[in-house]
């Protein structure tokens, strides 16, 4: 493989940003870094079928998923819409192995299987 024009020539972009900050990274700019702070965005792969699952276990009996959104979000530090819960327990329920069970219309809890 040969690499062509901007592609193999990394050192005057890497001097650019070198230079920029000849003092050090400016505070705002750390800050905007702070893995403390809660991320804006999407949430990763999985995280909401984790909270819901957090969610359902802790609370050891069936709940409506209006409960279930309000523990995830407290779970998770941000809003989360109702959709994204309603589809994690609806792919939750389906499978040789489900996660949760729907007890009854909009209530779902912890599956016996597991």
């Amino acid at each position: 493989m040969h690499l062509r024009g901007h592609d193999s020539n990394h050192v005057g972009s890497l001097l650019a940003v070198l230079e920029a900050f000849p003092e050090g990274v400016p505070e705002a700019a750390l800050a905007r870094c702070d893995p403390s702070r809660p991320r804006a965005g999407r949430l990763g792969n999985g995280e909401v079928q984790r909270a819901v699952t957090r969610a359902l276990s802790a609370a050891g009996r069936p709940l409506h998923v209006a409960a279930i959104v309000e523990l995830v979000e407290a779970d998770l530090g941000r809003e989360v819409s109702r959709e994204s819960v309603k589809c994690c327990l609806m792919a939750g329920i389906r499978g040789a192995t489900p996660l949760f069970e729907r007890v009854e219309r909009g209530s779902y809890g912890r599956s016996r299987l597991q």
